[in-house]
């Protein structure tokens, strides 16, 4: 179940899940040990399409997580957000229609702009 194009510790700032739960686990077992630590995390297709896969993701380091954090705050802030260039990532939207038929193009020239470095840099954390 788990596919191929889902590189990497941040998947291009679209993985977080595992990073914040493990910065929430440390935290947690903190008040019981002196030293906690978190290695990896393990996604787990429980259901019959997911065959009871198990993918092991080793846990980023802090500085790592600190700076994908602080892209996406940036991006936040600046409140810099298009649709994404790539047609693949629309895939399961709902509201696909809204967006009509040119947008991914639109919005791959949209990130050449200085003010969407936040943007791609998340977009460039693997």
């Amino acid at each position: 179940f788990w596919r191929d194009d889902w590189n990497g510790t941040f998947n291009g700032g679209r993985r977080l899940q595992h990073a914040l739960y493990g910065l929430a686990a440390v935290a947690l077992l903190r008040s019981k040990y002196k030293n906690p630590r978190v290695t990896a995390g393990v996604y787990y297709f429980s259901s019959h399409k997911g065959r009871q896969e198990r993918v092991r993701i080793d846990a980023p380091g802090q500085a790592a997580i600190a700076r994908v954090l602080g892209d996406l705050r940036e991006l936040i802030v600046q409140g810099g957000f298009v649709h994404t260039p790539a047609k693949d990532n629309c895939k399961f939207c709902d509201y696909a229609a809204a967006c009509g038929d040119d947008v991914h193009e639109q919005a791959d020239a949209k990130l050449q702009d200085s003010r969407l470095a936040a943007n791609r840099r998340l977009a460039a954390h693997v």
